[in-house]
């Protein structure tokens, strides 16, 4: 039987050289280093970028539990772990392939020096050595090798950890004019990355430095700002196993201040960032993004849904080796769709708060009509107190005049101009405080030299009615006059 069996060994350069273009980018490379170090039960992860000899390296260097001889070779090995084995609940990985997919994807020489026991080995990948011999081979580094590492000296000072270390940048080296400048602007983008990917961690007992400098967790939920909402939360069983659901919505984004904004998510991204936030042990997978059970809206963009799965259900959302993707279990759709439409109704009420307010004004200055296809317009009020005072002021002839232009007026209101604005979270500015004040104080000389409307009634009225009932000192010299 075993005459039929042939033993096809994979051309070692070939394979390798196509697992380069996997498709990760350098912050997503790094951060499945950084998996490696959480799994390793690190508290603290050191990640330089730095030049020696004119030769840029990067180095990720955590104090985890650290790996033995056998285990830092195991380590090595291509598909170290089978991905169907059952895994620990903390564990981060799962296909034994992201220290290396992950390396070879951004340099050609993968260095791996580990302390444990008081004993400290070191092996490295080398692809020019692959190519030349087109064997699966790992250099063994000697004690004189492992001392000319740069800051071995900060694992010899911890009791044990794992230095990994990056060179020979090819392909980012092809594309730019400046390797180091380029892998400035790389390492710059994986602080934000690592910032939200890993937030929850970072929010815990971890640490996580880039050349020294502490990387701050975000919160794309915004869990302290007063104007979130969290829904109520909801359970889903598969398999044994549980999934949570934690349906947020966010403040509207004018209610936020520009530091809230870059704390909520990627610089600049609020707007595309409704959706689901898949956790895969505490660890972000996917975000932004409703998995294809729906489109994101204008209304909704509010939206945010946590969900905590745990490893053992990878297969069935086929987490890819990445941990960039992922796809929804037909299982458990509905129970999906339902957080969207909770989270779609309140983000619907908290975008269309500021338009009620102004409607539910007793005699607004404009009115809102809706018809029976579900068309809408506006018309002003004619009931409104400052419309009336001032079409008293008008002969037959400019009545009629003004009844056309205010027709006009409502007719061409640019609806999409004004969408497009808010939906980028921008409010509209009429004057700046001191002119809307001169203006009100010039109208009103008028007034009293003309007489031709009932003063106390016109300010009254503009206590009612925008820009004048948002202007702190426009409201005090209205209610001084008032007093008068």
């Amino acid at each position: 039987m075993n005459e039929n069996i042939i033993n096809v060994i994979p051309n070692a350069t070939s394979l390798i050289e196509s697992m380069r273009s996997i498709g990760y980018s350098f912050e997503t490379a790094i951060a499945d280093i950084i998996d490696n170090s959480i799994s390793a039960n690190a508290k603290v992860i050191n990640i330089y970028q730095r030049e020696f000899d004119g030769h840029p390296y990067v180095q990720i260097i955590d104090n985890g539990i650290g790996m033995d001889k056998n285990e830092l070779i195991e380590a090595m090995r291509l598909g170290s772990k089978n991905p169907i084995d059952k895994r620990d609940e903390h564990d981060l990985g799962r296909f034994g392939l992201g220290l290396k997919s992950a390396s070879f994807s951004q340099c050609r020489t993968m260095t791996v020096i580990s302390k444990k026991n008081n004993n400290i080995n070191g092996y490295q990948w080398d692809l020019d050595l692959i190519q030349s011999t087109n064997q699966f081979s790992i250099r063994e580094l000697s004690v004189e090798d492992i001392e000319r590492i740069k800051n071995i000296d900060e694992l010899k000072g911890i009791q044990h950890g794992t230095i990994v270390q990056w060179e020979k940048f090819d392909r980012i080296s092809e594309s730019a004019s400046d390797l180091s400048n380029e892998l400035s602007d790389l390492m710059n983008k994986t602080i934000e990355h690592i910032s939200l990917i890993f937030h929850r961690f970072l929010d815990d007992d971890i640490e996580i430095k880039v050349n020294y400098e502490p990387i701050l967790a975000k919160d794309p939920f915004m869990k302290e700002h007063n104007g979130t909402q969290e829904l109520k939360d909801k359970k889903i069983f598969v398999k044994g196993e549980t999934i949570y659901l934690y349906p947020f919505v966010l403040p509207h984004f004018s209610k936020m201040s520009a530091a809230d904004k870059r704390k909520s998510g990627k610089t600049n991204e609020q707007q595309k960032s409704q959706g689901f936030y898949l956790y895969r042990s505490k660890r972000l997978i996917v975000w932004g993004n409703y998995l294809g059970l729906a489109k994101k809206t204008e209304l909704g963009k509010n939206v945010r849904i946590r969900v905590d799965i745990p490893n053992s259900l990878d297969y069935i959302w086929e987490i890819d080796v990445k941990k960039s993707r992922a796809n929804v279990p037909s299982k458990i759709k509905k129970n999906l769709l339902s957080a969207i439409t909770d989270g779609e109704n309140v983000s619907r009420k908290v975008n269309t708060y500021r338009g009620k307010k102004e409607l539910s004004k007793e005699k607004p200055l404009w009115q809102f009509f809706t018809e029976r296809d579900e068309n809408f317009y506006f018309e002003i009020n004619k009931e409104n107190e400052i419309y009336q005072q001032f079409i008293r002021t008008l002969n037959v002839e400019q009545k009629g005049l003004f009844n056309i232009l205010s027709k006009a007026l409502a007719a061409n209101i640019p609806f999409q101009t004004i969408y497009s604005q808010i939906g980028s979270g921008k409010e509209s500015i009429i004057q700046e405080n001191d002119e809307i004040l001169k203006s009100l104080e010039e109208m009103l000389g008028k007034i009293r030299k003309t007489n031709i409307v009932d003063e106390r009634l016109w300010l009254q009225s503009l206590l009612l009615e925008e820009p004048y009932a948002s202007d702190i000192k426009t409201v005090e010299f209205i209610n001084k006059e008032l007093e008068k």
